[in-house]
């Protein structure tokens, strides 16, 4: 049975990963087949095609779901769901595999508005992505 993820509805596995703290996901990708792995989610926001919202994402009729997924061998996911409604376009959905949380905000930055990338690094903790300076 297909599994259809809306609005950042990062799919949790049943039966899966409850003998400890993570979870099992499911991540869709556009042209690509799903990644599924064992971690935990650490920071999440999404942008709204309202233009009054708070969250706005800045271009009409689009808007983006991000997750941060720490994964059990220690490596970072970063799942990004471009949603639209404009003709002729589809939704999107892309995740890659970093190994740091610096890459992850270096990738987040070339993604999504950076009003979301500063909420992201609120969530993860800014002493995680500090650059160390000697």
């Amino acid at each position: 049975m297909p599994i259809e993820i809306r609005a950042g509805d990062w799919v949790k596995c049943p039966g899966k990963g409850k003998e400890h703290k993570m979870e099992r996901y499911l991540v869709m990708r556009t042209n690509r087949g799903p990644l599924e792995f064992e971690g935990e989610r650490l920071a999440s926001a999404e942008t709204s095609m309202n233009d009054a919202a708070r969250n706005y994402s800045g271009n009409p009729g689009e808007s983006q779901a991000v997750a941060v997924f720490r994964i059990a061998t220690g490596r970072y996911i970063v799942a990004i769901c471009h949603y639209t409604c404009l003709a002729n376009e589809h939704d999107r959905y892309e995740a890659v595999v970093l190994e740091n949380l610096p890459q992850v905000v270096n990738n987040l930055r070339e993604h999504v508005p950076n009003w979301v990338v500063d909420d992201l690094i609120k969530q993860l903790g800014p002493e995680a992505v500090a650059e160390k300076v000697s």
